[in-house]
């Protein structure tokens, strides 16, 4: 059964991901939602890196989509069949995402467990 694609919504109502997602390029957005339900749909097991467990933050995986030199990322929580999408991060092709944007993720997933709610 495919997963259900779901925004956390943080205790004062705002939706980190969906702030993060309006501020991207339309074409680029457009391809991380498309992965994303991809993922989504095939449970995870989409090839092409568009769809990967982050195995340094347990908990964590990421959807991406790359336009140009940028590359954007969801960063997600699973919760059953629930891909949560928590945060996003933009950055180059060749940087490494920052920790700080995983810290984030994982402060959000913990906040998630705690509240279940979703947009």
């Amino acid at each position: 059964m495919a997963w259900q694609v779901k925004y956390f919504k943080r205790e004062d109502g705002t939706v980190p991901a969906h702030a993060f997602q309006e501020g991207l390029p339309k074409k680029l957005r457009a391809k991380l939602l498309k992965f994303t339900k991809e993922a989504a749909d095939s449970e995870g097991k989409l090839g092409g890196g568009y769809y990967e467990v982050c195995h340094s933050r347990p908990g964590i995986s990421e959807t991406r989509a790359k336009l140009g030199k940028d590359l954007a990322r969801f960063l997600c929580g699973r919760d059953g069949d629930r891909l949560v999408i928590l945060t996003g991060v933009l950055k180059g092709i060749d940087e490494p995402t920052p920790d700080a944007s995983f810290d984030g993720a994982e402060a959000f997933l913990a906040e998630y467990n705690k509240t279940k709610s979703v947009a």
